[in-house]
């Protein structure tokens, strides 16, 4: 589509990409990608960043020790015994890497209005775009951000662990949680309880960290509209001790009307970044290299910047490109091609972070559940 002079469209806001434009306009709306949102909102040590202040990778491991269990501990004093408890390691890993890629011919420039070719600066360090280019970024904003997200799900699914309350492998499956449409009854083993309850014996230690959709969603978005109900119980009390990160990848990747509700801090995000420090540069060839933020924005629409790595480059005569959208061969006249890419991982509590005999041996921070919407204590409907 041309790009038009402000005909319509929200002001320009010109801070990096930190702030998002044109919100409800379908070429640049953005969907709520809960998953990533969560990653960056836990604790991110510097060692999960697998590179340099001056741009150069690192290998990246994590050493960690078990804890003891009873089976190390004697019942008579004496002095032949002793308990050796060295540290393990888990290396660091990325597992996503993604790229879109822009290109702004100056003919097909040349076609809009004089608005379009108008320059800014982006990034760190600054690169000049025109305003049609950095339009088409935006264009693109969503579809980067969702490879990412469920590249980072799939990922997370891998790590899952055990319930031990259960026995759940839930790398393979999830347990079921009933939310009752009766608020007659005061179910002290299902619903919010049974969640709490699981999270409590799994040694869980601050608030609830909820990535889903479906069922669990809907009951989120009536959270603010609920009292007590003839139990007792106020539900949106219950639901305001967790964090809720909107998913709408969870239905497809762990399957309809899942959640998964995770300790703070036991997936941590990977990071990545090529350009900085000594790789970064408007005069490395034709080409300029630095980081740019894209807006990343949850169902309330909070921004979150997420840092990419770009690289621009001038054609100066025609280029040939596979066009990712139709696989086709097509000849590129001369102009502007801005590459954006990124880099990421999932750190998890190892999968041997338990011993064998700990109660907790398989647990990874994590608990995976169906949640079904029934009314498992109403009587049966008459006969017709």
């Amino acid at each position: 589509m041309a790009f038009t002079s402000g005909e319509g469209f929200a002001p320009y806001l010109l801070d990096d990409l930190a702030n998002i434009a044109l919100q409800n306009t379908p070429g640049t709306r953005l969907d709520p990608f809960g998953t990533t949102r969560f990653l960056y909102s836990q604790n991110r040590p510097e060692i999960l960043r697998v590179h340099t202040a001056r741009g150069h990778k690192k290998r990246a491991t994590v050493k960690y020790r078990k804890r003891l269990t009873k089976d190390e501990t004697r019942t008579t004093k004496e002095c032949d015994g002793i308990t050796q408890n060295p540290y393990l390691e888990q290396d660091v890993e990325l597992v996503s890497e993604r790229q879109i890629a822009f290109l702004l011919e100056d003919d097909l420039l040349r076609q809009y209005q004089d608005a379009a070719s108008s320059q800014m600066n982006v990034g760190t360090p600054q690169a000049p775009i025109s305003m049609e280019m950095y339009n088409l970024i935006l264009s693109g904003a969503n579809a980067i951000l969702h490879g990412i997200n469920e590249d980072l799900l799939t990922d997370m699914v891998t790590k899952l662990g055990t319930n031990v309350v259960t026995t759940t492998d839930l790398t393979a499956g999830a347990d079921t949680v009933n939310i009752s449409t009766s608020s007659d009854f005061n179910d002290l083993n299902g619903g919010l309880t049974q969640i709490l309850s699981h999270y409590s014996e799994h040694g869980g230690i601050g608030r609830p960290q909820v990535i889903g959709g479906g069922n669990f969603h809907n009951m989120m978005l009536k959270r603010g509209f609920q009292g007590p109900g003839q139990n007792g119980l106020n539900t949106t009390g219950m639901l305001d001790t967790m964090d809720y990160f909107y998913d709408l990848d969870t239905q497809n990747i762990l399957g309809a009307n899942q959640i998964l509700v995770l300790q703070p801090d036991a997936y941590t995000l990977v990071d990545y970044l090529e350009n900085i420090g000594n790789f970064v540069g408007p005069n490395r060839g034709d080409s300029y290299f630095g980081v740019i933020n894209l807006p990343m924005m949850d169902a309330m629409g909070m921004i979150t910047p997420v840092t990419f790595d770009y690289q621009l480059k001038w054609h100066d005569c025609a280029t040939m490109y596979t066009d990712d959208e139709t696989a086709q061969i097509v000849n590129g006249g001369k102009g502007w091609v801005m590459w954006l890419r990124k880099c990421t991982g999932v750190f998890a509590i190892p999968a041997d972070a338990y011993r064998s005999t700990d109660r907790l041996f398989g647990h990874r921070g994590a608990l995976r559940y169906e949640v079904t919407n029934t009314c498992e204590s109403c009587p049966p409907p008459a006969a017709p």
